[in-house]
């Protein structure tokens, strides 16, 4: 079913996209290229630049020159990201709060490696 008040965006990411990954919880949107490089921009509509034009967040390069055949927008949840506390050490979390993840960008490309960054996103 067509949205009639969604309008058309774009983003120019320099070289040709192979993958792209939507994460809606946090309105934004990855954009693996062949040149390896990884772009992230805010899907909020409210912070459109204008003109249709999707707003850059942050780029990335996880190794120069290697295509990003994949990439994903990735929760893990707080206990396996190394970060300590004594509310982190409990068995029993509720891992559908958003509050209980810390969002990564993930990509793969064809050197056979996975590549992580952790995001610092306000959801």
């Amino acid at each position: 079913m067509k949205n009639k008040n969604a309008k058309p965006r774009e983003a120019a990411c320099g070289s040709p996209v192979l993958s792209i990954d939507v994460g809606e919880d946090i309105d934004c949107v990855a954009a693996g290229t062949a040149s390896g490089t990884v772009h992230l921009f805010s899907a909020d509509e409210d912070l459109d630049e204008g003109q249709g034009r999707l707003r850059r967040l942050a780029e990335w390069t996880p190794r120069k020159d290697v295509p990003a055949r994949s990439v994903v927008i990735a929760p893990f949840p707080v206990s396996l990201c190394g970060i300590s506390s004594e509310e982190n050490d409990s068995d029993d979390r509720d891992y559908d709060n958003e509050e209980d993840f810390a969002w990564s960008l993930v990509s793969g490309g064809n050197d056979g490696c996975l590549h992580a960054v952790p995001l610092s996103i306000d959801c």
